[in-house]
């Protein structure tokens, strides 16, 4: 009896020191202020750094310049949110130099909500001065 006991807690011991060298996914949140001063500078650096899984986080404020338009996901399933989740607390302004965000990589689970986006314009045969969804990709 005792010998099959020990047995049961060497197993529970192996599935624990498993357990604890694969570790349990996490996800991170990258959180982007307008004034550049979050964990990353700009909008697609936090993409870029970002897992699959991650949270990219804007704070309030209005999002403008190189970096915080023309996002691209690069296929990677992420989270991309306003802190306050309300489209009209966290605005990419394009400042009519291009769109706010492409899906053009084959991303199919990245979501993004409580975002607003103004002044996106695109010129000649492209549409969808916000966004553009390119052929493949599904985003939420």
């Amino acid at each position: 009896m005792i010998r099959m006991h020990l047995g049961y807690v060497s197993a529970i011991v192996s599935l624990f020191l498993l357990l604890t060298a694969v570790g349990v996914a996490s996800s991170a949140v990258h959180l982007v202020h307008s004034d550049g001063l979050g964990d990353f500078p700009t909008i697609q650096d936090a993409i870029d750094a970002a897992a699959a899984g991650d949270t990219v986080q804007l704070a309030p404020g209005p999002f403008q310049g190189t970096g915080n338009r023309e996002l691209d996901c690069a296929g990677n399933p992420r989270l991309h949110t306003s802190s306050a989740a309300n489209p009209d607390s966290s605005v990419i302004d394009c400042e009519t130099l291009g769109r706010a965000i492409s899906f053009a990589s084959g991303d199919t689970s990245v979501v993004v909500a409580g975002i607003g986006f103004v002044n996106g314009r695109v010129t000649g045969a492209d549409v969808g001065g916000a966004i553009a969804i390119g052929t493949g990709s599904r985003p939420v």
